[in-house]
Formats: structure tokens, sequence, C-alpha cells
């Protein structure tokens, strides 16, 4: 028998942290494991921590607010059992989504579990809608595979996995989006199941302009880390196209070269060796991933 604990991050959710706890233990009855709900409060100033007490659950705060990420670190730490799943708070995910994903770890199918959405039912559908999509483009790009869904707030993993992490992952929401690419960057077997999607209970705290710079930033700082070659060869070789083009346009108008044709084969070959050696040390980072 396996044994799961549940994190659930929640920062000002008193409208529905009732129903997600109602629904989480409901589903804990249910399933034929035990499973320990752990419900991490980030600094909450609208009654969150009274709506989150009852049997079976157990919470811990945080004195002041520190972050989606910082709260899931907090959750993953507290846990005790070694599956750990981390689900939303503000009601827009089914707890009973989470039993397919649990035995996907657990049966050796995968190392890391994503529920896949269905839609978009957040704040600001639509401007979400798009900057997902264009994050998902890019990371699947770097990655190498296609990601069906890059930051789900419904994903299960092994404790000690995310406990090694941790040190690599951001304290805001890029903590997902963090963990989940560097797990498809180390080579882990990675499952896709769909999940529903319900419109969330109470106000987001998604903030349009800073989440999504932070979490382009965080593919980034991802790739760099564990496959910087993914992302310098690209610029290698798109510096060495622009040196050649130029250098072509050049030599056939005025038959001599110009300074901005050295700069960008200067640049190619900065980004190759900047590359190599980026990758040299991610390498050791990588070792002892088994």
């Amino acid at each position: 028998m396996f044994m799961v604990s549940l994190v659930i991050p929640v920062y000002n959710e008193s409208e529905a942290v009732g129903r997600v706890l109602d629904e989480v233990l409901a589903w804990a009855a249910t399933v034929p494991f035990p499973v320990e709900v752990v419900v991490v409060d980030d600094g909450s100033t609208d009654g969150t921590v009274e709506s989150a007490g009852r049997d079976g659950v157990r919470v811990v705060r945080h004195a002041r607010n520190r972050g989606g990420g910082a709260a899931r670190s907090t959750g993953v730490r507290a846990a005790r059992h070694p599956v750990v799943c981390v689900m939303d708070g503000d009601a827009t995910y089914d707890p009973r989504d989470l039993t397919p994903l649990c035995r996907s770890l657990v049966e050796g199918k995968a190392r890391f579990a994503v529920g896949v959405r269905r839609g978009e039912s957040g704040t600001w559908p639509r401007l979400r809608s798009c900057v997902k999509a264009a994050l998902r483009w890019g990371a699947s790009a770097l990655a190498g595979r296609p990601i069906p869904d890059l930051n789900s707030g419904m994903m299960c993993f092994r404790r000690r996995d995310a406990l090694r992490m941790d040190p690599y992952l951001p304290r805001r929401h890029s903590w997902v989006t963090g963990f989940h690419l560097a797990a498809i960057l180390l080579g882990w077997q990675v499952e896709y199941l769909p999940v529903s999607y319900r419109p969330r209970l109470g106000r987001s705290s998604f903030r349009p302009v800073a989440d999504t710079f932070f979490a382009f930033l965080q593919v980034l700082r991802t790739v760099t880390y564990f496959e910087p070659l993914r992302l310098y060869v690209p610029l290698f070789l798109a510096s060495s196209a622009g040196a050649v083009g130029s250098a072509l346009v050049h030599l056939g108008r005025k038959g001599t070269l110009e300074e901005s044709d050295v700069i960008l084969a200067a640049a190619a070959g900065m980004a190759l060796l900047t590359g190599t050696l980026a990758d040299s040390m991610a390498a050791r980072h990588r070792r002892g991933w088994g």
C-alpha cells in the first residue's frame, strides 16, 4: 500500500477553501490508500485559516505572504508520505482526478504526473490563454517535446525529488513551471492525464504582467541550468547565419567587410563558448538524478 500527501497552497481563499476541503476529504474517504491533507496558508488575511480548520487537515502557516512557490515548498517539506500531490486551493480542480495521477507514479508509469486542464476558467481567461499558449510553445521548443499544460496546478511526484529540486525553484507562481520543465529536461518519464477545470471561487492573485514575466524568465533559467545548449545552440546558429548573410551582402556591394559583420561573428563565437562552458557545469547538476 502506498501513502500520499496532498499539499494545498492557499492565499486569501476563504470563499473556496471550505468547499475544496469538503471535496478532498470525501475523495480521501473513498480511495484505497492513506491520504494526508496539508493546507499551507501563505499569510492570508481574510479568514482562510479559520475556514480550513477541521479534523483530518493539517494547517501550516506563513507569518507573511511569501508566494505560491514558497507555499508549495513548505508543503512538500511538511509532507510525511513518499508520494506528494499538489492542488490549487481555489476550487478549480476536482480532487477525484488525483487518483489516476497517484497510480501513475505508484505503478511505475511515470516519475512526474501532470493534470492537463480542459480550457481556461481563471481570471483574465483570454489573456491567460494567449500567454499560456506562448509560454507553452516556447518551453516545448526548448524542451524538444510538446508540453500540453506547462503550469497546471495539479501534479504528483516523489517527495524526495521535490526536496532535491527545491533549491533551484522560485518562490513565486513559477515554481510549478520550473519543476515541470526541469523534470522533462532531466529525462524523467512524465505522464499527462486529462483533468476537469472549473471556474475559480474568490479573487485571483494572478498578476498579468509580473507573473507572465517571471514565468518566461523561469523557463529560460531552467533550460540554462539543466540543458543550456538547447538555448545557446540556436543563438549560435542565428548569430552565425546573420554574420554570414551580412558578410556576403557587404562583400557583394562594397567588396569589404563591415564592423557589424565582425560583431555578429564574435557574438556567434561567444554564444558557442558560453554554451559549452555552461553545459559542462550543467552536467554536474544532471548527475545523480537517476
